[in-house]
């Protein structure tokens, strides 16, 4: 399983699109992909086969009060 922190189509998606092409292109593994929403990195996968699961979550990391906030979308996620 692999945990995308976007749904949009910038570099890190990109490339996350390009290791779950080739794996599935290996016929030997199954790749699931878990995405926060359903945009353009979503039709991008399930136009190539790849299952998708869409669940929301919040990023952790990165803004102000980042303790605070951390902490509530930690305990939000787990819901």
């Amino acid at each position: 399983m692999f945990v995308s922190h976007s749904s949009d189509l910038y570099g890190a998606e990109r490339s996350l699109f390009s290791l779950v092409e080739g794996l599935d292109a290996k016929g030997c593994v199954k790749t699931v992909v878990l995405l926060p929403t359903n945009c353009p990195l979503y039709d991008l996968l399930t136009n190539a086969g790849v299952q998708v699961i869409i669940h929301r979550y919040y990023w952790w990391i990165g803004e102000k009060n980042r303790i605070i906030k951390g902490a509530a979308c930690f305990l939000f996620n787990l819901c």
